[in-house]
Formats: structure tokens, C-alpha cells, sequence
């Protein structure tokens, strides 16, 4: 037990879970998993964002562990292998290069998934987390991949960077946590030019530009996106003036338009192949549309004659 350190006014239930965390490992790597701590603050720490305590953990295959109960926030980073994330029973993928932000609570658990999990975990403490954290948990399906957003990536880096390598100043750790809380929460899309912002909103759509024939739903576009699924939905409306939803059968319509008029494949053919299994759904999708039955549709005269010619 003696390779972890606290600093004095650190939380009790943070010093539990670390005890706990090495109880379940061999006492001989005690002195890996030393926790490197903050000092003792000589301001308030009521009005400072601080990290109480971080850690790099190697873990191996088992391992879990449930958080505890203490009004405090982590901040947890894959290095390489992978873990799963568990919060009010809804689990999601910790993989290589992705970050998660969440409270402590007995809600939360951790859980290896790989033969080795090598991970990054901060403890935080300050004023207006509950704040970021409502933030986060809108815009985000869990997980945030930093390989797509390098704004959280350099933010995330220098924070790790100082820790490691400088004696903490708490003014100094206040301004880097700021940094990547704000990173994570504002519209990283907005700071780029040219695009309108929404960048990741053009990539979707494209996506369903060419992927329409592929069993698509909200929830796995939203989350290989990384994106909550409900601002996903907002913001695309407000974009583009359909839902998602409306957009993709929008798009599956045209091409069965296409394949109606081009080919002589029947109507549960064409719906197969624009992605629609379901024959009667594409049919009332298609008359909604068009007032008429695709069958209706590819017998008008003018595509009729069309096809004969072709054939």
C-alpha cells in the first residue's frame, strides 16, 4: 500500500477506490501504480478547477471497479487497449484514443475488455463541472474520439504533459482544465472556415449519399459520429430541413426512381436495393411522395415506351 500518495485534502472516496485498486493487483507493483498528486492548495479551492488526483494505470485481464460516492468528476483516457464504460447501466466502448468525461457516483463502473488496458485517469474538483458535464452528455454518445477532433487532442496533451513533467501550479492546472472542458463542450466545428461550421453534418449526409443501401439507424450513425443523437437530429433540421431520417428516404427514393425507370427489376428488388427490407414500407414511402404506386410509376407511358426501346 505504501506506493500511493495523496495529497492532504484529497477525498476519501478517491483514496478508497485507489486502495481498492491495488488490493486486486500483485502488492509488487505497488510502486507502478503510485499516484502522482497536486500539492496542498493555498487558495480556495471552491473557486479553482483542480485535479486532486491522476494516474496512469496499466490495468490486466480481470479487471472492474465500481466508483464511489463522492461529489467529485473523472476524466478517464485509452492509451491502447479497451475498456467499457458503465453509467446508469447504458455501457459504451473505451478504445484506443478516446476520452470520457464523468461523475463519480455508485452509477458508474469500469469494466477491461482487452487482455491489457492502458488508461489516463483524473480526478477533478471545481466550480461549474455539473455545468460542462450536462454539456458534455448532450453532445456526446459517451466516448469522444480525439483523433477526429484535434483541438480536445492538444488540450488533452498539454494537461497530460504538465502533469508529468512540471510541479503543479494551480493557477496553471485551473487554465488547462478549462481549456479541454471548453474544447469538449463548444462547437470544435465552429472554428473552422470555409465549411459553415457543422463539418461533421456534411460528412453524414454524405455518408447517406452513398450508403443509403445499408441498414442505417440513428443510434450507429450518431455514435460512430460521436455525437448525441438527439443534438444530431437538431442540428441536421436546422441545416439541411429534414431529419436525418427524411433525408436518408429521401435519398433512397430518388434511386428507386432511377431503378423503376432504368431497369425492369421488380418492386421488392428495387426496395432491397435502395435499402428498404421492408416491401409495404417502401410502398407507402414511394406513394407519399409520388401519389402513386412504384408500380404505377414505372408503367406512365413515356417510361414504358423507354424500356421497350432498351430492351
Amino acid at each position: 500500500m505504501n506506493g500511493f500518495h495523496f495529497e492532504e485534502n484529497i477525498a476519501d472516496t478517491v483514496k478508497d477506490s485507489l486502495m481498492h485498486y491495488l488490493s486486486i493487483h500483485n502488492t509488487a507493483y505497488s510502486e507502478f501504480y503510485t499516484l502522482k498528486t497536486c500539492y496542498h492548495s493555498s487558495l480556495s479551492t471552491n473557486s479553482l478547477n483542480t485535479v486532486l488526483a491522476w494516474n496512469e494505470i496499466h490495468a490486466s485481464y480481470p479487471y472492474s471497479y465500481n466508483f464511489g460516492r463522492e461529489q467529485v468528476y473523472c476524466m478517464l483516457y485509452t492509451i491502447s487497449g479497451t475498456g467499457t464504460v458503465s453509467l446508469n447501466g447504458n455501457k459504451t466502448v473505451a478504445s484506443e484514443n478516446t476520452f470520457v468525461f464523468l461523475p463519480c457516483s455508485p452509477n458508474v463502473s469500469i469494466r477491461i475488455q482487452s487482455t491489457h488496458w492502458n488508461y489516463i485517469i483524473f480526478y477533478i474538483q471545481g466550480p461549474f463541472l455539473s455545468f460542462y458535464y450536462e454539456l458534455y452528455k448532450e453532445r456526446y454518445c459517451g466516448v469522444v474520439s480525439s483523433e477526429n477532433m484535434p483541438r480536445i487532442e492538444a488540450s488533452l496533451t498539454s494537461l497530460i504533459s504538465y502533469m508529468r513533467n512540471y510541479i503543479p501550479n494551480e493557477l496553471i492546472i485551473n487554465k488547462l482544465l478549462v481549456d479541454l472542458l471548453t474544447e469538449l463542450t463548444c462547437d470544435e466545428f465552429s472554428f473552422s472556415s470555409g465549411r459553415g461550421g457543422k463539418m461533421y453534418l456534411e460528412d453524414i449526409k454524405s455518408y447517406y449519399d452513398t450508403h443509403y443501401s445499408e441498414d442505417l439507424n440513428l443510434d450507429n450513425v450518431s455514435t460512430q459520429a460521436g455525437i448525441n443523437k438527439y443534438r444530431l437530429c437538431r442540428e441536421f433540421k436546422a441545416a439541411y430541413g429534414f431529419s436525418p431520417l427524411q433525408y436518408l428516404n429521401g435519398r433512397r427514393l430518388e434511386e428507386a426512381e432511377h431503378l423503376l425507370t432504368d431497369t425492369d427489376l421488380k418492386v421488392h428488388e428495387v426496395a432491397e436495393r435502395v435499402g428498404i427490407e421492408n416491401t409495404t414500407h417502401f410502398i407507402n414511402l414511394f406513394k407519399r411522395k409520388h401519389k402513386m404506386t412504384p408500380a404505377a410509376y414505372r408503367n406512365r407511358p413515356s417510361v414504358s415506351s423507354s424500356l421497350t426501346a432498351v430492351r
